[in-house]
């Protein structure tokens, strides 16, 4: 984000400090605790250890001094693309209960029915584009946007996170204005970080 490079670390050493020097861009170094992992998807992911004044931002943590520890192994563009598709069913899940409460049970089904992402994609802009319910065609909607990203992006990480954020928001109701969205919209960042920690045992 910063597009400061952090050295590497040699053979079984450490990387190299990097300092926030003032002419750096604001925050040059930072780490990003587990939970928050789904916020800040990249090619690589690695272990740091941070140094000095630790700024609490939210989603992530500033701090004066950084340096790599170790990468992280397991997540590759592999492992990013399969928690896209993850995610895009997730919802898939999330919107076939939601039409089977709402009286939709026929668009329910035609999700239901779906096991790879293709055919998730085309099921759900069908359904976007034929309805006459704003909220179904709303809801399918994302849903065949988390395909397309999940399925096309230039990058597994990119998917992954572009799918996460479609999901979590369309999931929390966020785009309705509903009064628990934005705890509904954490929960769901919650069950994302915690299933990216289960499948690279952090």
């Amino acid at each position: 984000m910063s597009g400061v490079v952090w050295p590497r670390p040699q053979g079984t050493a450490a990387g190299a400090w990097v300092t926030a020097e003032p002419d750096l861009p604001r925050d040059a170094v930072r780490g990003i605790r587990a939970e928050h992992l789904a916020r800040w998807f990249d090619d690589e992911l690695w272990h740091v250890e941070l140094g000095g004044r630790l700024v609490d931002r939210g989603s992530y943590t500033s701090a004066e001094q950084g340096r790599l520890l170790e990468r992280v192994d397991g997540w590759t563009a592999e492992t990013a693309e399969a928690l896209a598709a993850e995610f895009a069913f997730r919802l898939r899940d999330h919107a076939v209960a939601t039409f089977r409460s709402s009286g939709h049970s026929g668009d329910a089904a035609h999700l239901d029915a779906c096991t790879e992402l293709g055919a998730l994609g085309r099921a759900a802009t069908a359904i976007s584009e034929q309805t006459s319910d704003p909220d179904t065609a709303r809801l399918a909607g994302y849903v065949a946007d988390a395909v397309s990203y999940a399925s096309s992006a230039a990058t597994g990480a990119q998917a992954a996170g572009v799918a996460s954020f479609i999901a979590a928001y369309a999931i929390a109701g966020a785009d309705r204005g509903l009064p628990d969205s934005a705890l509904r919209y954490e929960s769901e960042r919650t069950w994302q970080a915690d299933r990216v920690r289960e499948l690279l045992h952090l």
